[in-house]
Protein backbone atom coordinates (compact mmCIF):
# COMPACT_ATOMS: atom_id res chain seq x y z
CA UNK A 1 0.00 0.00 0.00
CA UNK A 2 2.97 2.58 -0.84
CA UNK A 3 1.45 5.00 -3.28
CA UNK A 4 -1.28 3.11 -4.61
CA UNK A 5 -4.07 2.59 -2.06
CA UNK A 6 -6.38 -0.12 -1.01
CA UNK A 7 -9.67 -0.33 -2.98
CA UNK A 8 -12.30 -3.64 -1.54
CA UNK A 9 -15.39 -3.49 -4.06
CA UNK A 10 -18.83 -3.84 -3.51
CA UNK A 11 -19.99 -7.23 -3.00
CA UNK A 12 -16.76 -8.57 -2.16
CA UNK A 13 -16.25 -9.60 1.60
CA UNK A 14 -13.09 -9.65 3.88
CA UNK A 15 -12.87 -11.78 7.08
CA UNK A 16 -9.93 -11.34 9.48
CA UNK A 17 -8.96 -13.23 12.76
CA UNK A 18 -6.63 -11.46 15.49
CA UNK A 19 -4.66 -8.46 14.87
CA UNK A 20 -5.04 -6.85 11.54
CA UNK A 21 -4.44 -3.99 9.56
CA UNK A 22 -5.18 -2.92 6.07
CA UNK A 23 -3.39 0.32 4.25
CA UNK A 24 -1.23 2.92 5.23
CA UNK A 25 -0.08 6.16 6.41
CA UNK A 26 3.35 6.21 5.51
CA UNK A 27 2.88 6.83 1.84
CA UNK A 28 2.20 9.96 0.42
CA UNK A 29 -0.88 9.12 -0.97
CA UNK A 30 -2.42 5.66 0.56
CA UNK A 31 -6.60 6.00 0.33
CA UNK A 32 -8.37 3.28 1.38
CA UNK A 33 -12.28 2.54 -0.19
CA UNK A 34 -14.60 -0.05 1.55
CA UNK A 35 -17.46 -0.41 -0.54
CA UNK A 36 -17.79 -4.04 0.39
CA UNK A 37 -18.13 -6.10 3.74
CA UNK A 38 -14.75 -6.35 6.06
CA UNK A 39 -15.83 -9.19 9.19
CA UNK A 40 -13.40 -8.59 12.05
CA UNK A 41 -13.81 -12.00 14.12
CA UNK A 42 -11.65 -12.03 17.03
CA UNK A 43 -8.77 -9.42 17.89
CA UNK A 44 -8.09 -5.49 16.64
CA UNK A 45 -9.14 -4.62 13.39
CA UNK A 46 -7.53 -0.97 12.17
CA UNK A 47 -8.20 0.42 8.56
CA UNK A 48 -5.91 3.25 7.72
CA UNK A 49 -5.76 5.58 5.04
CA UNK A 50 -3.88 9.33 3.55
CA UNK A 51 -4.95 10.93 0.79
CA UNK A 52 -3.94 14.33 -1.19
CA UNK A 53 -5.19 13.60 -4.59
CA UNK A 54 -8.93 14.55 -6.12
CA UNK A 55 -8.94 11.20 -8.27
CA UNK A 56 -7.48 8.43 -6.26
CA UNK A 57 -9.76 5.09 -6.82
CA UNK A 58 -12.45 7.61 -7.09
CA UNK A 59 -12.11 8.86 -3.40
CA UNK A 60 -10.66 12.01 -2.31
CA UNK A 61 -10.91 10.20 1.47
CA UNK A 62 -7.98 9.06 4.00
CA UNK A 63 -10.67 6.22 4.19
CA UNK A 64 -13.88 6.28 2.61
CA UNK A 65 -16.93 3.88 3.38
CA UNK A 66 -18.87 4.37 0.45
CA UNK A 67 -22.06 1.44 -0.54
CA UNK A 68 -21.75 1.55 -4.67
CA UNK A 69 -24.01 -0.44 -7.19
CA UNK A 70 -26.56 -1.49 -4.31
CA UNK A 71 -24.04 -3.21 -2.56
CA UNK A 72 -23.86 -1.95 1.23
CA UNK A 73 -20.53 -0.82 2.90
CA UNK A 74 -20.19 -2.60 5.74
CA UNK A 75 -17.39 -3.14 8.66
CA UNK A 76 -18.93 -5.70 11.09
CA UNK A 77 -16.80 -7.20 14.58
CA UNK A 78 -17.79 -9.95 16.47
CA UNK A 79 -16.57 -12.14 19.52
CA UNK A 80 -15.47 -8.39 20.61
CA UNK A 81 -13.51 -7.41 18.22
CA UNK A 82 -11.92 -3.97 18.40
CA UNK A 83 -12.31 -1.81 15.19
CA UNK A 84 -9.90 1.26 14.49
CA UNK A 85 -10.06 3.81 11.88
CA UNK A 86 -7.44 6.42 10.99
CA UNK A 87 -7.50 8.63 7.88
CA UNK A 88 -5.42 11.76 6.79
CA UNK A 89 -6.26 14.08 3.79
CA UNK A 90 -4.14 16.74 3.20
CA UNK A 91 -6.26 18.53 0.80
CA UNK A 92 -9.84 19.86 1.10
CA UNK A 93 -11.65 17.00 1.62
CA UNK A 94 -12.64 14.67 4.41
CA UNK A 95 -10.31 12.43 7.20
CA UNK A 96 -12.19 10.24 7.20
CA UNK A 97 -15.97 9.90 5.27
CA UNK A 98 -18.54 7.36 6.16
CA UNK A 99 -21.03 7.95 2.89
CA UNK A 100 -24.41 6.35 1.98
CA UNK A 101 -25.44 6.57 -2.02
CA UNK A 102 -28.47 4.49 -2.00
CA UNK A 103 -28.04 2.45 1.51
CA UNK A 104 -27.41 2.22 5.03
CA UNK A 105 -23.58 1.21 5.57
CA UNK A 106 -22.45 0.07 9.05
CA UNK A 107 -20.00 0.11 11.36
CA UNK A 108 -20.69 -2.78 14.55
CA UNK A 109 -19.39 -4.64 17.17
CA UNK A 110 -20.97 -7.51 19.14
CA UNK A 111 -19.96 -9.72 22.49
CA UNK A 112 -20.24 -13.51 22.30
CA UNK A 113 -22.51 -15.53 24.30
CA UNK A 114 -19.90 -16.44 26.94
CA UNK A 115 -18.74 -13.21 27.81
CA UNK A 116 -20.32 -10.73 26.23
CA UNK A 117 -17.70 -8.19 25.97
CA UNK A 118 -18.38 -6.07 23.33
CA UNK A 119 -15.20 -4.42 21.26
CA UNK A 120 -14.94 -0.42 21.01
CA UNK A 121 -14.67 1.32 17.96
CA UNK A 122 -12.37 4.45 17.84
CA UNK A 123 -13.01 6.50 14.37
CA UNK A 124 -10.35 9.70 13.98
CA UNK A 125 -10.23 11.66 10.94
CA UNK A 126 -7.78 14.58 10.32
CA UNK A 127 -7.75 16.98 6.98
CA UNK A 128 -5.87 20.09 6.36
CA UNK A 129 -8.87 22.14 5.41
CA UNK A 130 -11.77 19.86 4.92
CA UNK A 131 -14.47 17.82 7.73
CA UNK A 132 -12.26 15.31 10.16
CA UNK A 133 -15.15 13.10 9.76
CA UNK A 134 -17.91 13.25 7.81
CA UNK A 135 -21.04 10.75 8.13
CA UNK A 136 -24.01 11.49 6.11
CA UNK A 137 -25.93 8.10 7.14
CA UNK A 138 -23.73 5.55 8.17
CA UNK A 139 -24.98 3.84 11.69
CA UNK A 140 -22.39 3.52 14.32
CA UNK A 141 -23.31 0.66 17.06
CA UNK A 142 -22.08 -1.80 19.14
CA UNK A 143 -24.11 -4.28 21.05
CA UNK A 144 -23.76 -7.25 23.66
CA UNK A 145 -25.63 -10.73 23.19
CA UNK A 146 -25.26 -11.24 26.89
CA UNK A 147 -25.25 -8.05 28.22
CA UNK A 148 -25.88 -9.20 31.99
CA UNK A 149 -21.73 -10.28 32.32
CA UNK A 150 -20.21 -8.63 29.58
CA UNK A 151 -18.44 -5.44 29.23
CA UNK A 152 -19.98 -2.61 27.39
CA UNK A 153 -17.32 -1.33 24.50
CA UNK A 154 -17.22 2.29 23.69
CA UNK A 155 -17.54 4.82 20.62
CA UNK A 156 -14.65 6.78 19.94
CA UNK A 157 -15.33 9.74 17.02
CA UNK A 158 -12.32 12.34 17.06
CA UNK A 159 -12.32 14.42 14.33
CA UNK A 160 -10.27 17.58 13.40
CA UNK A 161 -10.54 20.09 10.62
CA UNK A 162 -7.29 22.30 10.75
CA UNK A 163 -8.46 25.59 8.21
CA UNK A 164 -11.24 26.43 5.99
CA UNK A 165 -14.85 26.41 6.39
CA UNK A 166 -15.11 22.75 7.44
CA UNK A 167 -16.74 20.83 10.19
CA UNK A 168 -14.21 18.76 12.75
CA UNK A 169 -16.89 16.35 13.02
CA UNK A 170 -20.30 16.56 11.05
CA UNK A 171 -22.89 13.36 12.09
CA UNK A 172 -25.74 12.62 10.83
CA UNK A 173 -25.61 9.04 11.26
CA UNK A 174 -26.97 7.09 14.28
CA UNK A 175 -25.02 6.36 16.74
CA UNK A 176 -25.75 3.79 20.03
CA UNK A 177 -24.01 2.04 22.37
CA UNK A 178 -24.79 0.84 26.10
CA UNK A 179 -21.19 2.25 26.76
CA UNK A 180 -19.50 5.56 26.48
CA UNK A 181 -20.19 7.39 23.29
CA UNK A 182 -17.56 10.05 23.28
CA UNK A 183 -17.43 12.65 20.41
CA UNK A 184 -14.38 14.96 20.11
CA UNK A 185 -14.54 18.14 17.11
CA UNK A 186 -11.94 20.61 16.76
CA UNK A 187 -12.57 23.16 13.67
CA UNK A 188 -10.61 25.63 12.94
CA UNK A 189 -12.75 27.86 10.55
CA UNK A 190 -16.27 28.97 10.66
CA UNK A 191 -17.73 25.92 10.89
CA UNK A 192 -19.00 23.63 13.47
CA UNK A 193 -16.57 21.57 15.87
CA UNK A 194 -19.02 18.88 16.25
CA UNK A 195 -22.76 19.07 14.52
CA UNK A 196 -24.48 16.33 15.90
CA UNK A 197 -27.63 15.85 12.99
CA UNK A 198 -28.85 12.18 14.19
CA UNK A 199 -29.90 10.38 17.12
CA UNK A 200 -26.63 9.81 19.56
CA UNK A 201 -27.58 7.29 22.28
CA UNK A 202 -24.96 5.58 24.83
CA UNK A 203 -24.54 3.98 28.06
CA UNK A 204 -23.27 7.77 28.75
CA UNK A 205 -22.67 10.17 26.18
CA UNK A 206 -19.66 13.13 26.67
CA UNK A 207 -19.82 15.30 23.18
CA UNK A 208 -16.88 18.02 23.08
CA UNK A 209 -16.41 20.91 19.91
CA UNK A 210 -14.54 23.65 20.05
CA UNK A 211 -14.29 26.00 16.72
CA UNK A 212 -12.18 29.13 15.86
CA UNK A 213 -14.68 31.18 14.55
CA UNK A 214 -17.91 29.60 14.64
CA UNK A 215 -20.55 27.32 17.36
CA UNK A 216 -18.32 24.69 19.66
CA UNK A 217 -21.18 22.16 19.62
CA UNK A 218 -24.32 22.19 17.97
CA UNK A 219 -27.02 19.64 18.47
CA UNK A 220 -30.11 19.14 15.85
CA UNK A 221 -31.27 15.55 17.29
CA UNK A 222 -31.80 13.55 20.54
CA UNK A 223 -29.02 12.87 22.52
CA UNK A 224 -29.43 10.29 25.16
CA UNK A 225 -27.68 8.58 27.95
CA UNK A 226 -29.27 5.33 28.97
CA UNK A 227 -27.39 4.21 32.12
CA UNK A 228 -29.19 4.75 35.30
CA UNK A 229 -26.56 4.04 37.92
CA UNK A 230 -25.74 5.75 40.80
CA UNK A 231 -22.20 6.49 39.43
CA UNK A 232 -23.04 7.48 35.84
CA UNK A 233 -22.00 10.92 34.10
CA UNK A 234 -25.36 11.13 32.02
CA UNK A 235 -24.98 13.62 29.08
CA UNK A 236 -21.96 16.12 28.75
CA UNK A 237 -21.82 18.70 26.32
CA UNK A 238 -18.88 21.05 25.97
CA UNK A 239 -18.59 23.79 23.35
CA UNK A 240 -16.02 26.65 22.60
CA UNK A 241 -16.81 29.18 19.99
Amino acid sequence: NVGGGIRINGGSTVNTNGDVTIGSKNSSNSSTLIQGTINAQSGNLTLLGKANSATQYDTTAGVWLQDSAGHTAKIVGTNGANITIDGTNTLSDSGVNLSVNNSANSITTTGTSSTGAVGNISITGTSASGHGISNAATTISNTSTNSSTGANGNITLTGTSNAGNKFGINSNGVITSAGLVKMTGTAKGTYQGAYVGAKVEGGNVDIYGSSTGGVGVEVNALVKATDTSSTASGVTITGFG
